[in-house]
């Protein structure tokens, strides 16, 4: 009996999880006891033997693929370098942290004075363009719909800036 199970498997050491999986239900298939059930006593003994095998080269393989790395030892140097190394890493994080947080809280101050500005406009444009019955309607069909818009009073100005200056109106 061979102590290798890669030998046993008959696979390479370098293989990974699916190559010796697939290895040993290959084998498992050629020699499991029950296909020789009808066979004589030492033909079923043998591949007895060998399914055993195979399954504790199997089993030690899978022991094998998932034990932890051994972790490699460091120098108190090193060690030193690589906490200085993370720290630095963790000081450059913080700075573009703060500079993001900066830049947010500038971008929401623009936000909010644009805002504040728009109702501002509004308001204004709202006192200036709106009727002054439309303020205090007597009945609700007394008051005329007239849609008051910025294109509206636009286009108004427009219109009056077209007329000749000279001209009598009739």
């Amino acid at each position: 009996m061979t102590d290798n199970p890669y030998a046993i498997l008959g696979i390479a050491p370098t293989s990974d999880e699916r190559v010796i999986r697939a290895a040993f239900l290959r084998l498992a298939q050629i020699y499991h006891p029950d296909r020789f059930a009808g066979l004589a006593d030492d033909i079923r003994i043998e591949a007895e033997r060998r399914m055993k095998e195979i399954t504790a080269a199997y089993h030690a393989l899978r022991v094998i693929m998932h034990l932890p790395a051994p972790r490699p030892t460091m120098s108190e140097e090193e060690l030193e370098k690589l906490l200085a190394e993370r720290r630095k890493e963790i000081a450059v994080r913080r700075a573009e942290q703060d500079a993001d947080r900066v830049r947010w809280h500038r971008w929401e101050d623009l936000e909010r004075r644009a805002r504040e500005r728009a109702q501002m406009e509004d308001e204004l444009f709202g006192a200036v363009t709106r009727p002054h019955y439309a303020q205090q309607p007597a009945r609700p069909e007394a008051v005329p719909q007239i849609p008051m818009t910025r294109q509206s009073l636009l286009a108004r100005r427009l219109e009056e800036a077209r007329k000749p200056r000279g001209s009598i109106p009739a």
